[in-house]
């Protein structure tokens, strides 16, 4: 099977797509012939030696990637809104190439709603044609899915992975409780006003006995509304607002808390849960995180959608330190079972071969 993955990423690491395309590239071409071509013109350092991924500049036509053979089974489009989509997809239709769009996020109600006019005008004069004409929608997860209702293609559901690592949740604290927030700064989608609000109740609580909460993100001004936020509901010692993490100084962060919190209001499929959870994570989560059922069915944490819920499950979680292990031991089980991208590139590529056979989801 050849397939060729079109992309334009950076080397920006708070960016989502820049994180998990790489990944998908490198683990997919375990299997098969698999290319990854970049429209950026940025060189990818993960993929430095990496064969097979070019930058769109250092080629003249996709036909002549030597792993394809001059011949592409089907394409893969990462995200919707680049102007260079659209000549390649007309190019891939022409040749009888089928391709498949995964938007990450970009279709939900949300995402179409930020600079509406712009999206609706670049919608009906380009983006309508390149997204009808995919031979399906590659969704991340069902909720993604449920929010991207304006086009009615044939859709399916096959997420991101995570890498495994041997780092493994083992101690809590004694004394009182650490919680630990990793993601973009975005007061409305990741319900970080839910969190702020939730604290607000609990404030005695949570001085008293030592909790605090450690907010680590990207988004200058939306961190300046948290800051304000915090401030006016005079949090500033309970709640600390901090500078993005990556990498291994990420996962060394999230180890020293006791516990990860995310209460997104929606979306597609968030890393940040999946990495905490890997490590053996108990979470606090909302339902718009998507992960709300798995949680709840295999005991991994707390389910919380509204500041009240969230000052609950802070006190319950303290007032019940003993079950903190429990809930490390169901969270790291379950994410090494499910989400770990050796799987995840075999069960997508299990997919993209029923549309090579012409068969139907």
């Amino acid at each position: 099977m050849n397939i060729l993955h079109i992309c334009s990423i950076s080397n920006n690491k708070a960016s989502g797509m820049s994180n998990v395309i790489p990944y998908h590239f490198i683990y997919q071409k375990k299997y098969e012939n698999v290319a990854l071509l970049n429209c950026n013109k940025t060189k990818i350092e993960l993929l430095n030696k990496e064969k097979d991924y070019y930058n769109i500049n250092e080629i003249d036509s996709f036909l002549d990637i030597p792993c394809l053979k001059k011949k592409i089974d089907i394409a893969i489009f990462h995200g919707i809104y680049i102007p260079k989509y659209i000549s390649i997809s007309r190019k891939l239709k022409k040749r009888g190439i089928p391709y498949i769009i995964v938007p990450h996020g970009s279709l939900t109600e949300n995402a179409q709603n930020i600079k509406k006019v712009k999206k609706m005008l670049s919608n009906v004069l380009l983006f309508n044609k390149f997204i009808n004409g995919a031979i399906s929608i590659q969704y991340l997860s069902k909720m993604e899915e449920e929010m991207s209702n304006k086009y009615k293609k044939q859709s399916f559901i096959c997420g991101n992975g995570i890498l495994k690592t041997n780092k493994i949740k083992k101690e809590f604290d004694n004394q009182g409780l650490k919680i630990i927030y990793v993601g973009r700064y975005d007061i409305n989608q990741k319900g970080i006003d839910i969190i702020i609000e939730g604290c607000s109740l609990i404030k005695e609580f949570m001085k008293k006995n030592h909790i605090v909460i450690n907010l680590y993100g990207s988004g200058d001004s939306e961190r300046k509304k948290i800051e304000l936020l915090i401030k006016n509901m005079h949090l500033n010692s309970i709640i600390n607002i901090n500078n993005p993490i990556f990498d291994e100084n990420k996962i060394n962060k999230i180890l020293e808390h006791d516990i990860f919190i995310q209460s997104s209001r929606s979306e597609g499929q968030p890393l940040g849960i999946m990495e905490a959870m890997v490590l053996g994570m108990p979470i606090i989560i909302s339902n718009g995180t998507t992960f709300a059922n798995i949680v709840k069915e295999n005991k991994c944490g707390y389910i919380a959608n509204s500041p009240k819920e969230i000052s609950e499950c802070i006190v319950e979680a303290y007032n019940n330190k003993e079950n903190l292990k429990l809930l490390s031991e169901n969270s790291y089980n379950y994410a090494n079972e499910n989400f770990l991208w050796e799987d995840v590139a075999r069960s997508t590529l299990k997919k993209y071969k029923t549309f090579i056979k012409g068969e139907q989801i």
